[in-house]
């Protein structure tokens, strides 16, 4: 499926129940003419022999691939986890209009990306923590593939727990929607993957996106 979000790139998400990849490769290759123009979207460990013959046809430099660890929370997990913020922070759903503050400190924005995050706060739930004078300061999204992202700090706040936080709240209201709660980390991201393995999520797999450098 290929999907615009907004901005210059278009989203590709893909998947198959074969397990032989042929299909799902010649699909790529015959879809996806161009490297610059999508960004191949959170897709598992043993679909990379596929989006690999998709890459092999442009040059190195045009497409990365970034692998994040993929983590699940039971639901039994979920049901211990406290949402009570501490003194002094209050939470509520993000807005549209917190699109740009979110956007500006996100480690993977990029041209038009302000704009899929206006597409994530207004076609999903999120979370935001604010200080007694109302300052957004911590946040969590929910991405197209139904797991927990964009999560951030304001630096100013962090080692205050927020992030757990966070992370406890989002996992609590898609627990109560009956969906699993699913979350990528960037693989090379220790202190966060301390954090949700410290909460009890499990790394299931690895899931990766193959985006344009050019």
């Amino acid at each position: 499926m290929i999907v615009h979000h907004g901005g210059p790139s278009k989203y590709v998400y893909c998947n198959t129940l074969s397990h032989n990849l042929d299909r799902l490769s010649k699909l790529l290759i015959g879809c996806l003419a161009t490297a610059k123009e999508y960004l191949i979207y959170g897709y598992g460990e043993r679909l990379l022999p596929a989006v690999d013959a998709h890459i092999k046809r442009f040059d190195q430099e045009q497409l990365e691939t970034a692998q994040t660890a993929w983590y699940r929370a039971s639901k039994e997990v979920v049901a211990t986890f406290s949402i009570e913020p501490p003194s002094g922070i209050k939470l509520r759903a993000l807005e549209i209009e917190d699109a740009p503050t979110v956007n500006e400190i996100w480690p993977h924005r990029a041209e038009g990306s302000v704009e899929f995050v206006k597409h994530l706060i207004g076609h999903n739930i999120s979370i935001g923590a604010c200080d007694a004078d109302g300052k957004l300061i911590a946040w969590c999204l929910r991405l197209p593939l139904g797991s927990l992202g964009v999560l951030q700090v304001l630096e100013s706040h962090k080692r205050l727990g927020l992030g757990s936080l966070m992370v406890r709240y989002m996992s609590k209201k898609i627990c109560e929607l009956d969906e699993e709660v699913l979350a990528p980390v960037v693989t090379e991201n220790t202190p966060s993957r301390k954090m949700f393995e410290k909460l009890g999520f499990q790394h299931i797999d690895n899931v990766y996106w193959t985006y344009s450098t050019a």
